[in-house]
């Protein structure tokens, strides 16, 4: 009976860390998935979202992205921010995460609810991850701050990626990993991908006049947001010019 019993105990013991390791595979795989899930969620929002004219709650989007943000970092030296002091028009909205989160939590607790696995949190985590990642190399790409990881070739490329996406505003709409750019044939990687530039003329052509336009309240924000900025940026540089000298 005793050895029994050690029996008993002994499969009960591998049984438990069996299922623990189980649950942690399970935990990890949500998260990677989640994470790989937030390059499609990116590609979205930036296309359809920070790309296309909204009405609200959405419009603030295009008007801060694509006018405002566009405006003042172009693909040519303006792609990197002048002078000293925090510049403007670099990061997301402060409401930008929490919007993620609420649009997504409740999907991922119906998931975790339906298959009884325990994702939602590692779901999230991994959708947080992503959001970390894109905000940090985004601002680092626009702001160089001579971090460690502004010396990797994978941060060179995507910073590249995303500056020939301030020239294309419709091409590699990826900031972080551009895997859904990749996927849905948006991903360019030199400035004369366009081998016929009359295509490349009838394709804005046709964009223009099919597209929604700016209000023309809207266009005027956006001119002095850009007018603002880019003052700002200059009486800082002639500062900075001032003190060297």
């Amino acid at each position: 009976m005793t050895r029994l019993k050690n029996h008993f105990a002994s499969f009960h013991d591998v049984f438990c860390k069996t299922e623990e390791r189980v649950t942690k595979a399970i935990e990890i795989a949500a998260l990677l998935i989640a994470f790989t899930y937030s390059s499609f969620f990116e590609w979205y929002v930036h296309r359809y979202i920070m790309h296309v004219k909204r009405s609200f709650p959405l419009a603030d989007a295009f008007r801060g992205h694509t006018l405002v943000h566009h405006q003042i970092y172009r693909w040519d030296q303006s792609f990197e921010a002048q002078g000293p002091g925090r510049p403007q028009h670099v990061a997301l909205r402060w409401y930008a995460f929490p919007a993620m989160v609420v649009c997504h939590l409740p999907i991922f607790w119906v998931m975790q609810r339906v298959t009884h696995l325990p994702i939602m949190w590692p779901m999230l985590g991994g959708c947080t991850l992503y959001f970390i990642g894109y905000e940090y190399t985004h601002y680092l790409m626009h702001v160089p701050k001579g971090h460690y990881v502004e010396r990797y070739r994978a941060f060179r490329f995507i910073k590249e990626h995303h500056r020939l996406h301030h020239k294309y505003m419709m091409r590699n709409l990826n900031v972080f990993i551009p895997l859904a750019d990749l996927a849905f044939g948006t991903l360019v990687t030199s400035e004369g991908w366009r081998s016929k530039p009359e295509k490349r003329a009838r394709f804005l052509m046709k964009r223009h006049n099919s597209g929604p336009k700016p209000a023309a309240k809207d266009v005027e924000f956006a001119k002095a947001e850009v007018a603002k900025a880019r003052a700002i940026s200059g009486a800082k540089v002639e500062e900075k010019e001032k003190v060297e000298v």
